[in-house]
C-alpha cells in the first residue's frame, strides 16, 4: 500500500473519531472506494480529493449520484440502464457518461453501457430519441414564498404588474402544457396572503406586513413560516430551559421528517432510554408518559399528531450530536446512515438561521434571538469553540481542524505564516494543492480582520478628534 493510501485511511479514521468503513479499509489498498449518501460530506471531499489526485483509481456509486458527482475520469461503466426501477432517461444517460474524458483535462473518454438483452430495443429507442423537455418546477415549490419575495424587492406593486413579470417566466411559456391558469393561480396566491394578513392594499398597491419581511428574511414558504410562528409562541409560554433540547426542537427543520420513519426496536430504545430533563421537554411538546408507553407497546395514538412526535425524535438525534456524540455512534444508535445524520445538521444549520431571521423582525419574537444566536454555527459544526475559526478555511472540514489544531496549527496567524510544504506534511492526506489554498485562505481572512480594525480605529479617532502621528 502506497503512502498516500495509507495516509487517506488515516485522514478518514481522523473523521469518524477514530473509526472507518471497514469496507473502505479492504478496498484503498487496491485504489476503489464507493460513493453514495451513506458518506459524510467530509468524507466524500477525501474522497473526491483522493480520486482527483490519482490516489484512488475506481469509484463506484449508485446510479443517482452518478448523474451529480462532478468527477472526470477516463472510463465510465453504466452496469445497468435503470435508476431505481425508473429505465433511464436520456438526460440522465449523457449526464453519467459526460464524466469521461472532459474537455480539458483528458484527450479521450469511453463509456459502457452493460443492458440485458431484454432492454437492447429500449436502448436503441433511448439513444435515437430526442431529449426530454424541461418543465417549470415553479408550481410544485410554495408559490407564496415567490410572491412574497417580489413585493419585498419591489419588483410588483399590483395585480397587472405582477402578472407582467410572470409573463417572464418559464412556468407562462408552459402553462398551457402543465395545464395552469397563470391569472388564476396568481390570485389565490394572493388571496391566501390576504386572507392572513400577510399583505395589504394601500393605494392599489401591495404592501409586504411584519408577517411577510419575517418570512421573507428567513426565506421561509407561508406555510412553513406560519407553522412556526405558532410553535415559537407556544414555545414561548413555557420554554424549557434544563438543557438545549427544547431549542434544538424549535430549530429542528420541518422537511426532514418526510423521509424518516424509525424502526420500532430503535423507538424502543430512544424512549426508553430518555432521561429526567429529556422527558421535562417531552411533556411540553405534547409527548407525556401515557404517550410513551402507547409508543412502547406499539399501539396506536390518535391524541398527537405523527409530526410532533417525528421532529421530537429528529431533535433527539441533534442533541446527541450537540453533546458531542459522533456521526458514527448516532448513526448506528438511530439506525440511520451517516449521510443522514450529518446531512442533518447541515439542514438544521441553514433552519436555524432561517429561524433567527424571522425572529430578528418579529417584534414579539426577539427574544429567541439571543438564545438562538450561535445555533446556526455551532449546528453546522457541533465541535470545540477552539475549532470554529480553523473551519472557515476552505477544504477545510471538522476533521481537518482537529488535525491542525493537534499538529500545532492553533489559529489562522499561524496557518497564514505556514508553507504549503510544512502544512501538508502536517496532516494527513493533504496535497499540496489544498494546503496552498488554506494558507491562502487564512491570508485573506488576517487580511479581512486587519482592514476591519483599522475602520474601527479610523471610526473612534475621528470621534475624539486625536491625530496619531
Amino acid at each position: 500500500m502506497t503512502a498516500e493510501k495509507s495516509a487517506l485511511i488515516k485522514a478518514l479514521r481522523s473523521e469518524g473519531n477514530g473509526i472507518i468503513c471497514p469496507v473502505l479499509k479492504k478496498t484503498i489498498p487496491f485504489g476503489v472506494v464507493y460513493h453514495h449518501s451513506g458518506l459524510t460530506n467530509a468524507e466524500r471531499k477525501l474522497i473526491e480529493e483522493a480520486f482527483l489526485s490519482g490516489t484512488l483509481c475506481c469509484i463506484c456509486c449508485t446510479s443517482t449520484l452518478a448523474a451529480g458527482i462532478n468527477l472526470p475520469a477516463q472510463r465510465v461503466i453504466i452496469r445497468s440502464p435503470y435508476v431505481g426501477k425508473s429505465f433511464i432517461t436520456l438526460s440522465q444517460y449523457r449526464q453519467m457518461i459526460g464524466r469521461a474524458g472532459r474537455a480539458g483535462l483528458e484527450s479521450s473518454g469511453e463509456s459502457f453501457l452493460i443492458c440485458q438483452p431484454s432492454d437492447t430495443e429500449k436502448v436503441g429507442h433511448l439513444l435515437s430519441s430526442k431529449m426530454e423537455r424541461c418543465c417549470s418546477q415553479l408550481q410544485n415549490n410554495d408559490f407564496s414564498c415567490f410572491v412574497m419575495s417580489l413585493i419585498s424587492l419591489e419588483l410588483m406593486a399590483d395585480k397587472n404588474s405582477m402578472i407582467d413579470v410572470m409573463k417572464k417566466s418559464l412556468l407562462y411559456m408552459q402553462s398551457k402544457l402543465l395545464g395552469i391558469n397563470i391569472e388564476q393561480y396568481l390570485q389565490n396566491t394572493l388571496d391566501l396572503l390576504m386572507s392572513n394578513g400577510v399583505i395589504e392594499i394601500h393605494n392599489e398597491k401591495f404592501i409586504l406586513q411584519s408577517f411577510g419581511k419575517a418570512a421573507v428574511k428567513g426565506n421561509l414558504p407561508f406555510e412553513v413560516a406560519r407553522e412556526l410562528y405558532e410553535d415559537l409562541k407556544e414555545a414561548q409560554n413555557s420554554l424549557v430551559l434544563v438543557n438545549d433540547l427544547h431549542l434544538l426542537y424549535l430549530v429542528t427543520p420541518y422537511s426532514v421528517l418526510e423521509d424518516l420513519n424509525p424502526t420500532f426496536d430503535v423507538i424502543w430504545n430512544v424512549f426508553s432510554e430518555m432521561n429526567s430533563k429529556n422527558m421535562q421537554v417531552a411533556r411540553t411538546v405534547g409527548i407525556n408518559e401515557a404517550i410513551v408507553h402507547r409508543i412502547l407497546a406499539q399501539r396506536s395514538i390518535k391524541t398527537l399528531p405523527e409530526k410532533i412526535l417525528k421532529r421530537f425524535f429528529v431533535s433527539l438525534i441533534l442533541h446527541e450530536l450537540w453533546t458531542g456524540q459522533n456521526v458514527w455512534s448516532v448513526s448506528k444508535k438511530y439506525k440511520l446512515s451517516r449521510g443522514f445524520v450529518y446531512n442533518l445538521l447541515s439542514t438544521s444549520s441553514s433552519f436555524a438561521s432561517s429561524v433567527l431571521r424571522f425572529c430578528e423582525v418579529m417584534v414579539e419574537l426577539k427574544c429567541f434571538v439571543d438564545l438562538l444566536g450561535k445555533f446556526p454555527q455551532q449546528l453546522g459544526f457541533c465541535c470545540s469553540p477552539e475549532l470554529l475559526p480553523l473551519l472557515e478555511l476552505p477544504s477545510v472540514n471538522k476533521g481537518r481542524a482537529k488535525l491542525l489544531f493537534n499538529a500545532g496549527f492553533k489559529d489562522l496567524s499561524m496557518i497564514a505564516k505556514s508553507d504549503p510544504e510544512t502544512l501538508a506534511k502536517s496532516v494527513y492526506y493533504l496535497p499540496i494543492k489544498h494546503a496552498k489554498k488554506i494558507i491562502e485562505g487564512a491570508k485573506l481572512l488576517q487580511l479581512i480582520t486587519f482592514e476591519t480594525l483599522q475602520d474601527e480605529v479610523d471610526i473612534l479617532r475621528e470621534g475624539i478628534n486625536v491625530s496619531i502621528s
